[in-house]
């Protein structure tokens, strides 16, 4: 996977991710979005990271959306 079919591929994730989540704003899905990306900056192999990005990213999205326990 080239850097620009990368690219188009996370702002597809993106997207996909703002969606699902539209009650976290969208800048919030991307700042977590472009940080997982940035934890696979160094891997030779990138055909995976979109797909890695995008669960590593709704399993921190599903944690913002668990709701607080105040005791």
């Amino acid at each position: 996977m080239n850097s620009q079919a990368e690219t188009v591929a996370i702002v597809k994730v993106i997207d996909r991710l703002s969606e699902r989540f539209s009650d976290v704003p969208r800048p919030w899905v991307e700042d977590l979005v472009w940080a997982e990306c940035d934890r696979f900056a160094g891997c030779p192999v990138r055909n995976y990271i979109p797909i890695l990005v995008e669960r590593a990213t709704r399993v921190r999205l599903k944690e913002l959306a668990q709701p607080v326990l105040v005791i």
